[in-house]
């Protein structure tokens, strides 16, 4: 069954898998985390760019430790990471995520000028 929150786009030619959890529940957005890592972790290493959308979403600590642990499985597989809609306190939270990870995430204020980063990049 496709997803529509989890799912390769192509923008300006160039593929990216997004993660558009905008305005999901805490349960909502951890019912994606395994289909986003299944789809990202069956691609080849470094070959994928990744834009996660998450305007509105309201953060809780069952979600943090769930997407810490995606965030570092997929780190193999992907090439570029770029992360648009957050709030001051998700951008405190992503700091962390960063430390923990060590993964290097492009933040964005609009989902439209992540993408055009990725497909530049």
């Amino acid at each position: 069954m496709p997803n529509d929150r989890c799912r390769f786009v192509i923008h300006k030619g160039k593929q990216i898998y997004l993660i558009d959890i905008e305005g999901l529940t805490p349960d909502q957005v951890l019912q994606q985390i395994p289909v986003a890592a299944r789809d990202i972790r069956a691609q080849p290493p470094s070959s994928v760019k990744t834009l996660v959308h998450v305007k509105g979403v309201k953060l809780e600590e069952r979600m943090n430790t769930e997407l810490k642990e995606l965030a570092a499985g997929n780190k193999p597989y992907v090439k570029l990471s770029a992360i648009s809609g957050l709030s001051p306190l998700q951008r405190v939270v992503l700091n962390t995520v960063k430390i923990v990870t060590r993964r290097e995430f492009h933040l964005f204020d609009e989902k439209q000028k992540a993408l055009d980063f990725l497909a530049a990049n």
